[in-house]
């Protein structure tokens, strides 16, 4: 038995294979930029940053703000975090923490005196 090879339909037979191959091409570029979007949205996300200091600088590189540790025998009991702000001349004039009797807020005036300090309470007699 002999076949007869119908060349039209051989051809378009080819065009929809093609077609066919070319929407898949395209579809596996799409999935794959897809993949390493979400790759990369994944890997900024799980990013930790892991300092004893962290540092705001404003755009002529002076100190705005700082994010820190305590350190052991700087007057305040053992190692707790501390934010501080600078002003434009880099001197700070407020700190938010946690001290040796819990949260602290200190407002510091131009010539570096503590002016306030709000903290947790203290042990005072009840005679008082």
């Amino acid at each position: 038995m002999e076949r007869e090879i119908n060349v039209a339909a051989l051809t378009d037979r080819i065009d929809r294979l093609e077609r066919q191959s070319r929407r898949l091409k395209h579809l596996c570029v799409i999935m794959a930029v897809a993949f390493a979007s979400v790759a990369a949205a994944q890997a900024a996300l799980t990013k930790t940053i892991v300092a004893g200091r962290i540092t705001l600088v404003d755009e002529d590189n002076r100190t705005r703000a700082e994010l820190e540790t305590s350190i052991p025998g700087s007057g305040r009991a053992g190692v707790n975090p501390i934010l501080s702000f600078s002003d434009e001349n880099g001197r700070m004039r407020l700190r938010v923490g946690l001290g040796q009797r819990g949260p602290t807020l200190e407002t510091i005036d131009e010539n570096g005196k503590t002016h306030e300090y709000l903290g947790g309470p203290t042990v005072r007699p009840a005679t008082q």
